[in-house]
């Protein structure tokens, strides 16, 4: 197989298991998921087929705390810009209604997430800083995205993934996005 899939061209193998990246989640069960956007109908039509084909899908406590972030982070702009108030900081933002609003949206779609993936067990598997930050000085590389990529490829899992970065990793991925999977 590939290392790189063109998700458009992907036919479902029901003994392949996947590991469904942050930036996924958000365009199906984010703030910005509208079915009229080529991401959020193309990913929500994948997923679809592997749950109908019954396929194991998984998440991380990273991608869960990525997605946690950007989608309160999302909220947080869209308050600064509604309320024309540029100078709150997010840890005020924390203090408000519209937060709570916000963290009821996280709750669905984490509630989502729990309903469809299961946690990778990562039991043994320790991520050695030295070798990471090493390898970060001499590639310019998201720390976030280097643990996803590895766990992807230690568990053999497939990696789907909008995330263009992940071109630049040694794992399976399966993507919408042109500039990964040409």
């Amino acid at each position: 197989m590939k290392k790189r899939i063109n998700a458009a061209d992907y036919v479902v193998d029901s003994s392949h298991k996947f590991l469904i990246d942050a930036n996924v989640w958000l365009y199906i069960a984010g703030p910005q998921a509208n079915q009229n956007n080529f991401n959020t109908r193309n990913y929500s039509r994948l997923l679809r087929d592997l749950l109908s084909s019954k396929v194991e899908i998984f998440y991380t406590d990273l991608i869960v705390s990525e997605y946690i972030n950007r989608v309160l982070r999302i909220y947080y702009g869209v308050y600064k810009d509604s309320n024309n108030d540029q100078s709150i900081s997010f840890k005020e933002y924390r203090n408000t209604k519209d937060y709570i609003n916000s963290m009821t949206q996280v709750k669905i779609g984490l509630d989502l997430i729990a309903s469809i993936a299961q946690p990778v067990e990562l039991d043994g598997w320790n991520v050695y800083l030295k070798g990471i930050s090493s390898y970060m000085l001499n590639n310019p590389s998201d720390y976030n995205d280097i643990i996803i990529s590895e766990i992807s490829k230690i568990r053999g899992l497939i990696l789907i993934s909008n995330d263009g970065d992940m071109a630049m990793y040694d794992c399976k991925t399966l993507s919408f996005h042109r500039g990964l999977i040409n």
